[in-house]
């Protein structure tokens, strides 16, 4: 069974290259490159890696992002809303399925099972994939995932989301959580409502200057725990809108 969905896998991320002759040379360096650089860094998708550049790059990518083949994230290097990207080239791109990750980037059972501090990178970035897969899933992202950098390149934040007018840091860790250096560094800057860490650890909603838990397997519920902290919560009746009148009349009738 294993052998077959690998195969199932493979044949998934040939069909997803096939565009047409002139794009399906670029849309699977895009996909080998993707599976790669998460695989070795988690690093934000470089172009020039992907066999070209802007020009010759940027159609297959957004081919396969309309298709849903590809989620990208966006670097944004303070806490605006809505966020603010950093150009048009800063971004990291991820696949909609772990599995397609580890199939394209040949990462086998027995890598991600052990425990060893050697591959502790690789399942870090399959960790922080699948976690925006579920956010995109429980907040309805579409291409609207940003994470934060400080633009130095000394700190990074894995995903920054926004409820109502409020950002919120999620970091997501796939082993022991010790000190969150990035997290600290964001929210020592920003002052954020709330701060996720999305982890191994069992749920644990902070208050005020306090780290809120979510484990990995409930990161679907996510809405859920951001509300029980106050973010983005709607009233339950809201009042109804007034009737726009060009005659300067309201709706019981009074002028």
């Amino acid at each position: 069974i294993p052998f077959f969905g690998q195969r199932v896998q493979q044949r998934v991320c040939q069909n997803a290259a096939v565009a047409g002759r002139d794009v399906q040379r670029a849309a699977e360096h895009a996909l080998d490159t993707a599976a790669r650089q998460l695989a070795e860094s988690g690093d934000r998708f470089m172009l020039k890696d992907a066999g070209g550049t802007v020009r010759n790059t940027s159609g297959p990518l957004e081919w396969l992002l309309r298709a849903d083949l590809m989620h990208r994230a966006w670097e944004v290097n303070d806490d605006r809303v809505p966020p603010n990207p950093r150009g048009g080239i800063y971004f990291k791109l991820y696949y909609p399925d772990v599995g397609l990750l580890t199939c394209k980037a040949g990462v086998e059972y027995d890598t991600l099972s052990d425990r060893d501090g050697f591959t502790s990178g690789i399942r870090g970035a399959i960790a922080e994939n699948f976690v925006l897969n579920e956010l995109t899933y429980a907040l309805d992202l579409g291409d609207d995932a940003f994470y934060w950098a400080n633009g130095k390149g000394s700190a990074e934040v894995d995903f920054l989301v926004t409820f109502g007018l409020d950002p919120v840091p999620v970091e997501v860790k796939s082993g022991k959580v010790g000190r969150i250096q990035s997290l600290e560094t964001y929210c020592s800057r920003y002052s954020p409502k709330a701060a996720f860490v999305v982890s191994g650890r069992n749920v644990r909603l902070g208050g005020a200057r306090e780290y809120s838990f979510v484990p990995l397997y409930m990161v679907w519920k996510f809405v859920m725990y951001a509300e029980a902290l106050g973010l983005g919560v709607r009233p339950t009746n809201p009042p109804p809108m007034r009737r726009w009148d060009p005659m300067g009349e309201s709706d019981d009738g009074e002028s």
